[in-house]
């Protein structure tokens, strides 16, 4: 599930919200792992976080000696963030080479075709961002890189 808008410029479409992960069924209600990703978070969760329903004995034990209700699927753990967070391609190649799903024939060249293309993506928006690391970048390795009279 993704939410989509353009960005600021309104050039490009940017990922508002996306949850990804594995289900027992198709209600939805019996997870083992999802990933979430939301621009502007509730509370002071990250924007870019996994969770895992499982059971921690050492967890349980720490949240008995902390006295609290934590527990390993209340965790969010962040991984990430905006630019550099797992694709589906990621998800998609974990369950294949885990065991957990079987790969149709081509699926590691789709996996890693859909990858690339997604690594280009997030670099041409990081870019965006940040021409002036990019154009440091660029010139260490030896280009030769003006920025434009006016910016866009």
């Amino acid at each position: 599930m993704e939410t989509l808008e353009l960005d600021e410029e309104g050039t490009f479409l940017l990922v508002r919200a996306s949850s990804h992960g594995l289900y027992l069924d198709a209600s939805l209600d019996h997870v083992l792992f999802h990933y979430d990703y939301d621009r502007d978070p509730p509370k002071d969760y990250p924007m870019a976080q996994v969770q895992v329903e499982g059971v921690s004995e050492s967890l349980d034990r720490l949240a008995e000696n902390l006295g609290t209700d934590l527990s390993l699927a209340r965790l969010h753990f962040p991984f990430g963030g905006k630019r550099y967070r797992p694709s589906v391609e990621d998800i998609v190649e974990s369950l294949i080479v885990e065991g957990l799903v079987d790969g149709r024939a081509g699926w590691r060249q789709a996996v890693d075709e859909h990858r690339t293309r997604w690594y280009g993506i997030q670099l041409k928006s990081a870019v965006r961002r940040d021409p002036e690391t990019a154009q440091e970048e660029l010139q260490r390795r030896g280009y030769r890189v003006e920025p434009p009279a006016s910016s866009p």
